[in-house]
């Protein structure tokens, strides 16, 4: 804040600002840095590759040698690939002005058509070696052989101590990616067995419960049924007695209509005798 509390917060912004901008400057420098470092490897090791395959008279050039001499070229090649493409990521990143702008892209544009020379070269000896290997198919199985014989210590014989890091440091890379991608799949396999288990543990807990209820349910139907019974038979015992008392008051009834009859008729003929 300045001496009479004003500008302090604008100060603070444009310095922020400053910082971030220098910061996105130097990743623009240090990844053409290393493109340029790249560019330089990979286009030593295309030279020796390509004074390899030349043909000379005074020079006899092994099959392992050329093996190896390409082999580093596709390694730096790689490498170069990937620097590139890292370049291109940040050609936007803290452009001052449209004028470096297009510097920037006359950069990379010179570095992308020296990559498209590299990639021609290699499809070159590609064909090349296709032709090769179909007009002589024995001499070329001879040739896979010797090819195949070829140990780790013969791949990298005559490179630098840089080159062999550099080396070791992609195939760690590589292993590392490879290991993650199996930790991510093994942990997905975990928890889809995982899921699995529960579901099957959920199932047979419902199985178990539909086992009770039916157990339960036929417990029921069978005292329903049992009852049922029970007051069928209590049910026809009640029906018995009651027509049994039925009969009884109808006999009763019966009883006193011929008692009272009997006894009109003697009132009357003792009225008519005497």
């Amino acid at each position: 804040m300045s001496a009479y509390g004003f500008g302090g917060q604008s100060v603070t912004q444009k310095s922020g600002v400053d910082a971030t901008l220098a910061k996105k400057l130097s990743r623009w420098e240090h990844h053409r840095s290393e493109t340029s470092d790249a560019f330089e490897s990979v286009e030593k090791a295309s030279k020796q590759f390509q004074e390899c395959c030349a043909s000379k008279a005074s020079r006899i050039v092994s099959a392992e040698e050329k093996i190896r001499s390409r082999n580093i070229f596709k390694r730096e090649y790689e490498r170069f690939k990937d620097a590139l493409e890292k370049l291109e990521n940040c050609l936007t990143m803290g452009a001052n002005s449209a004028r470096d702008f297009a510097d920037r892209q006359k950069i990379l544009l010179g570095f992308t058509e020296k990559k498209r020379i590299f990639v021609a070269q290699m499809e070159a000896d590609d064909e090349r070696s296709s032709l090769l290997s179909s007009s002589s198919s024995n001499n070329n199985n001879g040739g896979s052989n010797t090819s195949k014989k070829l140990s780790a210590e013969e791949m990298t014989e005559g490179m630098t101590p840089e080159q062999l890091l550099r080396l070791q440091m992609q195939q760690i890379k590589s292993q590392d990616q490879t290991l993650h991608a199996l930790s991510r799949l093994s942990t997905k396999l975990k928890a889809t067995s995982g899921t699995i288990y529960n579901e099957i543990e959920e199932q047979m807990e419902i199985a178990d419960d539909l086992e009770k209820d039916f157990k339960q349910t036929q417990m029921k139907m069978k005292a329903l049924r049992k009852k049922g019974h029970e007051l069928n038979g209590y049910r026809k015992n009640e029906i018995a007695e009651q027509d049994r008392k039925i009969r009884l008051e109808a006999e009763k009834e019966r009883e006193k209509e011929i008692r009272a009859k009997e006894a009109s008729q003697k009132g009357f003929w003792g009225w008519f005798n005497s």
